[in-house]
């Protein structure tokens, strides 16, 4: 079947989330309590959706990613420096977009985005290291499954962007 990848957004109410986490809780004396504190808290992570999924037996798992794997970006920035004068070796500090990283980590709840993300940066000097960061999930082109995978030494970045 071909790959649509799209998502759609479904409404539902806190209050029929909170209904739901409620019943599990009942035997629980302190069951509002902790149901309240649970939602509240989720509320203000804007982690509800997490809530309602596991409650309806939806997973939170990022499909197709896992640990190791190349990727292709999807307009990720970042400062770093790059090779102005090849010839004289110079290097400065510009932004720019970032094409490919290796995924390092991947978890769905983590605030700052959900996969880390390493990459190849360069010191003033050109000297290479490896840096990371958090990005969200939606920043990453998924590969076609029947696709050759992409060689885990093709972290690339493009020509600098204009401030």
């Amino acid at each position: 079947m071909k790959k649509y990848n799209k998502q759609i957004e479904v409404t539902v109410q806190v209050d029929s989330i909170a209904k739901m986490l409620l019943d599990l809780f009942k035997p629980v004396p302190q069951a509002e309590e902790v149901t309240e504190t649970i939602i509240d808290t989720a509320l203000q992570h804007s982690t509800i959706g997490f809530i309602y999924n596991a409650l309806t037996g939806v997973s939170n798992a990022l499909v197709g990613l896992v640990k190791g794997m190349t990727v292709t970006l999807n307009d990720v920035t970042i400062y770093g420096y790059i090779c102005t004068n090849i010839s004289d070796n110079v290097w400065e500090q510009q932004k720019y977009t970032l094409l490919t990283a290796t995924v390092s980590e991947v978890n769905p709840y983590h605030e700052n985005g959900n996969v880390l993300i390493e990459y190849t940066k360069h010191r003033s000097d050109g000297t290479p290291f490896q840096d990371n960061k958090w990005i969200d999930y939606s920043d990453i082109i998924l590969p076609d499954p029947d696709s050759k995978p992409a060689n885990a030494e093709d972290n690339v970045f493009s020509q600098p962007m204009e401030n």
